[in-house]
């Protein structure tokens, strides 16, 4: 195919559209695929489970999932899943960043109760020290992770 690799440091919310445009080849960062995103990009073969992270400071009186209430301060990444599984299935109004560094910053800092995050940047961000911890992880049901690729852009989609 005759790709050269540079990687690119973009916010979350516009990615899928950017890779539609064919501004950048792929998009990697824990892609949830969902119904509505393969209508905007195509995407690889899965290369993991969709599953939540709920991250919390240490010592918090939340527990799991099912303590997440209103009047917290909820952190999500905007336009994730894990935003619309804030919204949709708990039925609470997180507060939207537009990437991981600031809402876990934020959180590491007192300015959150808790962060829903994908499992992957959670295991990958929280470090031996931190003053947060993961708690619960909870599955993202009939979706996988996967790269994300223009429709029309079969030959690297069949590659990756």
């Amino acid at each position: 195919l005759g790709l050269q690799i540079n990687f690119v440091g973009t916010e979350f919310s516009g990615l899928l559209a950017q890779v539609a445009s064919r501004r950048f080849d792929v998009g990697s960062s824990s892609i949830t695929t969902t119904d509505a995103r393969r209508r905007t990009v195509g995407f690889t073969n899965g290369y993991d489970f969709g599953y939540f992270s709920l991250v919390v400071p240490r010592g918090s009186p939340i527990t799991g999932f099912d303590k997440l209430a209103a009047g917290q301060r909820i952190g999500v990444v905007q336009g994730t899943v894990q935003e619309a599984y804030v919204i949709d299935t708990l039925k609470l109004e997180p507060v939207k960043f537009p990437d991981y560094n600031t809402v876990y910053a934020s959180l590491k800092t007192g300015q959150l109760d808790a962060w829903v995050a994908p499992s992957q940047q959670a295991s990958g961000t929280v470090q031996p020290g931190d003053p947060a911890e993961i708690i619960e992880n909870t599955f993202s049901l009939d979706n996988f992770v996967a790269w994300a690729v223009a429709t029309d852009n079969q030959p690297l989609i069949d590659a990756l």
